[in-house]
């Protein structure tokens, strides 16, 4: 039996305690009316484990004696069974002599056996009650005796009477046997380590008696209304009976149910049955009625730790392998970035294009054209007023009309994917040497003392830099979901980052999650919030989880309210606090558990705590630990005392500066009984922490805290999971500090537009994560790691030098490998990998004079036929690079022939076949999937045509109509005469 029950069965008789004085952190257990200054070991005990020895040695006596009273009581019995026998003989005989007629004098029955042994005085009715009771009937809890009416009615002759005393007799024997035998059995197997025979007997008593026993009056409180959600089984009942053995029974005999694969982790069978099974933790849905009963009922008594001796003795490190002890199956397997983000990180461009990949910033800069070309009319009428106005103001400024000033809007180039690298390499340049004055003052050309002239021109023109910020657009407006989603102004890159954040990031074993802020203080922006502790009090919150080594983000989330939409009126928030962790790790990791066992530490804050989500998290296969919050459901009530229902006295409060009688370091645990990983704590610093956690230990450990007033640094004793909490929180505030704390895009550049900002925050974030790559890629490399500041230098000196064939060399390679370098020597020599090369087969010339090089059909022109007006045509170019897939050895079935003329028009711009092949369709990579007569046209390998002539077998010219027919269209048509093609390959 646990102390605490034992306890409180001994508070019940009238003990006593008192708390440790001086040194001492024993509490002193006194008997009912004795002092300190009686005998020790007998009228009073020190400490917890000397009144258990005590209390060990009672029930050992207890138990032998009750023993020796069960053999004992069967001789003693038989004896008072044959005295009443020969009483009952006489007195019938007695009686029957004074009845009957007077015959012949007959002797009375020699004495058997057991009547040898009779006493010579008669038993009395006062003797036989004073002993164990007699056995009448069949009944073996039949204890009345029978009067003696009932005595003269049950037999009819003293034979009779004699057999059915024998009969209950052997009953009675066997039954003292079956005592004895349990009995021994008891004692063995609470030597064998088994159940203990005193909590054996406990609960005979309990079943016997068909109520509760002593201990169990003592422990189990009055039923509540909140009870009316249990089973029909008083659950308070059956918890407290698993209490009573939950530390020593094996879990062989609690019920089966489907637990998840960690064993270590098994709820309480009663509590799975109470909340309506293990899917009820997992979904959350855990009743309120359960956690105030859980609160009341569902913790261990208080232990309280204090740090004088554990700070007198010398420090011991914590040992390598203890967080796997603490953490049992905790993951021990590889994690941090992905093979091919370390191999797309030979470069910090290449880093950061990994996770802001080309095709992206090409999507954001086709949603940049249309939303100018969209809001033109607008843009017109806004410049014809300023011009109307300026003219009143002055004559010789004239205003120009609509019309022109809509022609010269209508002749800026379309915006480009590269364009908006090179506009966010410079920006990096105003966050490295920032300028607070307006970004045009970048490209002045005079210097005023020691402020130099802008060098911002030398990449790009301030009017093209300034169409390029007023257009910036990601999602268009006409969408259905811009009026329920209020992210979706930036949708399209959040749910591009979340993805790459995810695929470039093996999660570690510990992770972090925390609250992060973008900030904006716009009143457009509905995404807005305000929290105090942050440096930036006012913005847009993010959800992170993040690594706590390198405070990589694995994973953000935008929160955009507990309101869907304008007109909605939800009072509880099902989108923040422990819903946001739930749903932010079953993004990464999936709905369901590792099925190996492995399981991961989750640590937050109290924003996120409580019972309930640590119990889901368990289920999932995270461990948590974070601070929480006094008014969570489920808490101790011992620990943190609640007001009750009709109670008129308030609960005390806890303070909340540290009293001067405890100690600074001082904790007090409370363990849960039903969920063994769970535990409660208070930490006693300068003021009161209570933390709440799975798994852990509370082991005593030390922190290095420093004095707000002096400065001093100060060794503070604390609990293994506070220092754990400690050393492990900060994976989100450290990717705060580099992101917000010197070197920012957000807070470099103002915008009017608050989506805009938003968007620079979101760049920050994947520089940050592109960052923390690099430098793991320099790592596996053995190079030294790169300081922050150099970073972004060299990122900015990369992204400002990009030019059309550094693009279309990142479109094309899926590693993203090739990216400039400070030099530029990379970007000269990715001009020549893909040229027009003229093709070195020649035929005669017309009329047999001279000779041309042979042609061959345009892939390009072939697949597009039929989808505009511009008629197809041959080429005698193809590129030195691209090559199609075939079978074929023959080195003319691989190449790529590409017109350079100008005839199709791609997403409104006049392009060549060669530009349309590797810049529209990146290398061919994403060739439109055509039709023609109803059948998809393919773009298909073919070697080129034999023709049979007189004097023998050459290859000859192909015509335009038969490659378009046979060798781009999947229409097999009649072939040509004399024409044999010995391969042919999709």
């Amino acid at each position: 039996m646990a102390f605490q029950a034992r306890w409180r069965e001994l508070k019940k008789a009238g003990w006593t305690s008192k708390k440790p004085t001086g040194l001492s952190v024993d509490i002193t257990y006194l008997r009912p009316g004795k002092t300190k200054k009686d005998v020790r070991g007998q009228d009073y005990f020190i400490g917890e484990e000397e009144l258990m020895k005590y209390l060990d040695k009672i029930d050992i006596a207890a138990l032998e004696a009750k023993k020796k009273a069960r053999r004992d009581g069967s001789a003693n019995a038989a004896r008072r069974r044959q005295a009443g026998n020969a009483a009952v003989a006489r007195k019938r005989a007695t009686k029957d002599s004074s009845t009957s007629e007077p015959g012949p004098q007959h002797p009375p029955p020699p004495p058997t056996s057991n009547a040898s042994r009779v006493p010579d005085h008669p038993s009395t009715p006062s003797s036989a009650a004073t002993g164990p009771a007699v056995i009448h009937g069949v009944s073996p809890h039949d204890t009345t005796v029978p009067a003696e009416s009932d005595t003269e009615d049950s037999s009819g002759s003293a034979e009779d009477l004699q057999a059915s005393r024998r009969n209950l007799d052997a009953a009675f024997e066997d039954a003292d046997d079956s005592d004895d035998a349990s009995a021994d059995s008891d004692l063995d197997a609470d030597d064998e380590g088994g159940v203990s025979a005193r909590e054996d007997e406990e609960s005979k008593e309990y079943l016997a008696g068909g109520g509760q026993s002593a201990e169990e009056i003592s422990i189990v409180p009055q039923p509540t209304t909140t009870q009316a959600i249990l089973p029909s089984l008083n659950l308070t009942l059956r918890m407290t009976m698993a209490t009573m053995r939950i530390r020593r029974l094996t879990t062989s005999i609690l019920p089966k149910y489907n637990y998840p694969a960690h064993s270590e982790l098994r709820f309480d069978g009663e509590l799975i049955s109470a909340i309506g099974g293990v899917a009820s933790i997992t979904s959350g849905a855990v009743p309120d009625a359960f956690l105030k009963d859980m609160g009341e009922q569902g913790w261990s008594e208080l232990k309280t730790q204090t740090p004088y001796d554990y700070l007198m003795q010398p420090y011991e490190p914590r040992a390598p392998g203890s967080m796997r002890v603490d953490y049992p199956n905790l993951y021990d397997g590889e994690s941090g970035p992905t093979a091919r983000a370390l191999e797309a990180a030979s470069t910090p461009s290449g880093a950061f294009f990994y996770f802001m990949q080309p095709a992206l910033w090409d999507d954001i800069a086709e949603e940049s054209t249309d939303y100018f070309e969209e809001s033109i009319d607008e843009r017109v009428d806004g410049q014809h007023a300023k011009q109307v106005a300026r003219e009143r103001k002055d004559s010789n400024c004239k205003a120009k009309s609509r019309e022109r000033i809509r022609d010269e809007l209508l002749k800026a180039p379309p915006i480009t994917g590269r364009e908006l690298c090179v506009f966010i390499g410079l920006l990096l340049a105003r966050s490295i040497a920032p300028n607070k004055e307006k970004l045009a003052h970048h490209w002045r050309t005079t210097e005023e003392g020691a402020i130099p002239r802008g060098s911002f021109g030398r990449f790009m023109t301030r009017d093209r830099i300034m169409h390029l910020s007023r257009n910036l657009h990601f999602s268009s407006n006409n969408n259905h979901k811009a009026a329920s989603d209020r992210a979706w102004k930036l949708r399209p890159v959040i749910d591009a980052l979340q993805l790459q954040f995810a695929a470039g990031y093996t999660p570690p074993a510990i992770m972090a999650f925390d609250e992060a802020m973008l900030p904006s203080r716009s009143t457009f922006n509905r995404m807005r919030v305000y929290i105090k502790d942050k440096p930036h009090k006012w913005g847009t919150k993010l959800f992170m989880l993040c690594c706590w080594t390198t405070a990589y983000c694995i994973r953000f989330e935008v929160y955009c309210g507990k309101k869907e939409r304008a007109g909605e009126s939800n009072s509880t928030d099902h989108k923040s606090g422990p819903a946001a962790v739930v749903r932010n790790l079953q993004q990464v990791f999936g709905p369901t558990p590792p099925p190996n066992g492995d399981m991961r530490l989750v640590v937050m804050d109290r924003f996120y705590s409580s019972v309930p989500l640590s119990m889901q998290l368990l289920t999932m296969g995270f461990y948590s630990i974070g601070t929480v919050r006094t008014d969570r459901q489920g808490l101790s009530t011992k620990l943190i005392p609640k007001k009750k229902k009709g109670d008129k006295k308030k609960p005390p409060k806890i303070p909340k500066n540290r009293p001067a009688s405890i100690e600074r370091g001082t904790f007090i645990v409370a363990d849960a009984l039903y969920v063994d990983a769970m535990r409660v704590l208070r930490w006693w610093d300068t003021r009161s922490v209570h933390m709440l956690s799975t798994g852990g230990s509370v082991q005593p450990d030390h922190i290095v805290r420093r004095d707000k007033l002096t400065g001093e640094q100060q060794e503070v004793m604390c609990p293994r999971i506070v220092k754990d909490y400690q050393t492990y929180m900060g994976g989100v505030d450290v990717h705060d500090q580099l992101r917000l704390q010197r070197y920012s895009l957000q807070l470099c550049m103002k915008y009017k537009k608050y989506y805009k900002g938003l968007f620079l925050g979101l760049v920050d974030l994947a520089i940050i994560n592109a960052y923390i790559v690099y430098n793991a890629a320099r790592a596996a490399a053995n190079l030294p790691k790169m300081r922050h500041v150099k970073f972004l230098k060299q990122l900015h000196l990369e992204l400002s030098q990009l030019s059309d064939e550094d693009w279309e060399a990142l479109q094309s390679d899926e590693k993203l490998q090739a990216t400039p370098s400070k030099e530029g020597t990379t970007a000269r020599a990715r001009r020549a990998d893909h040229a027009p090369v003229p093709n070195d087969e020649w035929r005669p010339g017309n009329n047999n004079q001279g000779r041309k090089r042979r042609t061959r059909v345009c892939k390009v022109c072939s697949l597009l036929k039929g989808t505009s007006s511009a008629r197809g045509g041959d080429s005698s170019t193809y590129c030195s690079k691209c090559e199609l897939p075939t079978s074929s050895k023959k080195p003319m079935a691989r190449r790529v022939f590409l017109c350079k003329k100008k005839r199709h028009t791609v997403k409104g711009e006049l392009l060549s076949c060669f530009d349309i092949w590797h810049k529209a369709w990146r290398n061919g990579t994403l060739a439109p999937a055509l039709k023609s007569g109803g059948k998809k046209r393919v773009i298909r390998a073919r070697a080129p045509a034999i023709r049979e002539v007189d004097d023998g077998v050459e290859e000859g010219e192909e015509s335009e109509s038969n490659e378009q027919s046979g060798n781009e269209s999947s229409v097999e048509g009649d072939r040509p005469a004399k024409r044999v093609r010995p391969d042919a390959t999709d």
